[in-house]
């Protein structure tokens, strides 16, 4: 390729490369060793806090809360039946109520049940 500069294949070593090694150092550790991964063995090259494993808790757990991971990813759920909502309003209003509830039922299951 006669004039076209080529890039140079390695990252020049700025803060972005040195915490993308650290990042795959961990992993690299995590992944060579599974006895070790529910407990790290001391903080990473980087300094910043050892990242625990999310562990599934118990449904008869006492005073089991929800996280709000769980409480975003049920509010996708109600984001998303209530635009199928919307559309279904918006068909029944110009007349089209047959194939409006016919989209909004195949939209919910199609959310609904996975």
């Amino acid at each position: 390729m006669d004039g076209v500069p080529s890039a140079p294949l390695v990252p020049a070593a700025g803060p972005v490369h040195k915490h993308i090694h650290a990042v795959s150092a961990v992993l690299g550790a995590m992944m060579s060793s599974p006895s070790s991964a529910s407990a790290p063995s001391g903080p990473p090259p980087d300094g910043h806090p050892p990242v625990r494993r999310l562990k599934a808790r118990h449904r008869h757990e006492s005073h089991r809360v929800a996280t709000p991971l769980e409480l975003f990813f049920d509010l996708c759920f109600v984001v998303a039946i209530a635009q199928a909502g919307v559309q279904l309003v918006h068909a029944v209003a110009q007349g089209h109520a047959g194939e409006g509830v016919l989209h909004y039922a195949m939209v919910f299951f199609a959310i609904w049940c996975p």
